[in-house]
């Protein structure tokens, strides 16, 4: 089973949009109700460090998940490390990169683990 850590999400309030439809926002507008401190820097700024915070300790549970598995002979499981991967510029929305992100984190995070996992 491959798990990932995702990457560090821009809490700046754009939505995915799909066609006329519109999904999200899903940070800002929760950070805005709870009154998180917005210094109007998504991305680098107090809120955006709370979202690394969160994926970081994120990344604790499944790094424990993954080493309880290691060894296991019915099921495994791979932690693939995507955080920091990508830049504010391929960010699509607060919640999903555009298609260079995608790309990108496919090639530098993911190929080599499903490559090696397949024998491919």
């Amino acid at each position: 089973v491959f798990v990932h850590n995702y990457d560090y999400p821009i809490p700046d309030g754009k939505a995915l949009k799909i066609g006329n439809i519109t999904i999200g926002p899903w940070l800002k507008e929760p950070m805005d109700i709870c009154k998180v401190p917005d210094d109007a820097n998504p991305a680098g700024g107090f809120r955006y460090q709370l979202c690394v915070d969160l994926i970081n300790r994120f990344t604790q549970k499944l790094e424990s998940l993954a080493e309880k598995y290691q060894d296991n002979s019915i099921i495994r499981i791979k932690l693939i490390r995507s955080a920091g991967t990508l830049l504010p510029t391929e960010w699509a929305n607060e919640l999903h990169p555009n298609p260079g992100g995608f790309q990108k984190i496919v090639k530098n995070c993911w190929k080599h683990h499903v490559e090696k996992v397949f024998n491919l």
